[in-house]
């Protein structure tokens, strides 16, 4: 289904219905482990059409692609579970494009919630032989409140769906406050260890500095759990969980506006990665081209 649809799709493919893929298969896949069942789906079209060109998910599923010259197979998740759907390559951007465009709001053709956008993260692949591109990014988050609930989905997004499509590669980006000389910020996601945000405090008073014992009270109190103490950097680290994420999303917001910004227009992104993680625990090579259009922050 999967090879015909990408290679060989006529008119009435383009129009129909995505097409689930519970109606294609000899067994039935909704009790299984979601993971599983991802797992199981990419495989089998892998056999036929090789490695998608891009990962990535939205608010409710994967969101995985693979493209021939003129057409992209997007495998999603519906209402009903994953499904299959072919698109004119060209139409599917616009269409993707204007809903970025638009942005999350109110308005009438906004989106109520980050959630509801395309996908809240993709992945082009170094080795895919898609172009290098610039994903189209939505507004920043209006308030700390809509931040910090894109934050939280997103960081949902990627702990239940990197495992299924990237096995144990990890996520990694840096929040930078401009209202306080581009403090970094850095939020990982890596499925083999906890949720973890990381700050630069290198700037701090040391042991024997006035105002040490103070500024660290101040750290622990808004939820930082731990100083490095070589790196003088702080750390907190949460379980890949909704109360994890939920509670991650929580302390960033909380850090920021204690550091002086004003709202998410403060904010900048850098050094988005997605690499693998090798069996030692270190990183590996860098997987392709990461978008976070999800994240309510803009470059």
């Amino acid at each position: 289904m999967a090879e015909r649809l990408c290679q060989q799709a006529t008119a009435a493919d383009y129009e129909a219905a995505p097409t689930p893929l519970e109606e294609l298969c000899r067994i039935s896949l909704t009790a299984r482990d979601p993971i599983i069942h991802v797992q199981a789906a990419l495989q089998a079209i892998e056999e036929r059409l090789g490695p998608p060109a891009q990962y990535g998910g939205s608010g409710i599923g994967p969101s995985i692609r693979w493209q021939s010259a003129t057409n992209t197979l997007l495998l999603d998740q519906g209402s009903g579970g994953l499904q299959l759907s072919v698109h004119r390559s060209d139409e599917l951007a616009d269409r993707e494009a204007a809903a970025f465009h638009h942005g999350v709001g109110s308005g009438i053709h906004q989106v109520a919630t980050y959630s509801e956008l395309p996908y809240l993260w993709q992945l082009n692949r170094h080795d895919s032989g898609t172009p290098a591109t610039v994903a189209p990014l939505p507004p920043p988050a209006s308030d700390w409140l809509q931040l910090e609930q894109s934050v939280r989905t997103l960081l949902i997004a990627l702990s239940d769906q990197l495992p299924a499509q990237l096995g144990t590669a990890g996520v990694g980006f840096n929040l930078l406050n401009h209202a306080d000389r581009d403090r970094v910020l850095a939020v990982l996601c890596n499925p083999d260890d906890e949720l973890m945000a990381l700050i630069d405090t290198t700037d701090s008073p040391d042991q024997w500095s006035p105002g040490h014992a103070e500024y660290e009270d101040g750290m622990t109190s808004r939820g930082w759990h731990s100083k490095i103490p070589l790196a003088r950097w702080w750390e907190a680290s949460f379980p890949h969980s909704i109360k994890g994420a939920t509670a991650l999303a929580t302390l960033i917001v909380r850090e920021l506006r204690s550091r002086g910004a004003r709202g998410p227009a403060d904010l900048g992104l850098s050094n988005l990665s997605i690499e693998e993680t090798l069996d030692t625990g270190g990183l590996g090579r860098d997987l392709g081209q990461l978008f976070l259009p999800g994240l309510g922050v803009s470059h």
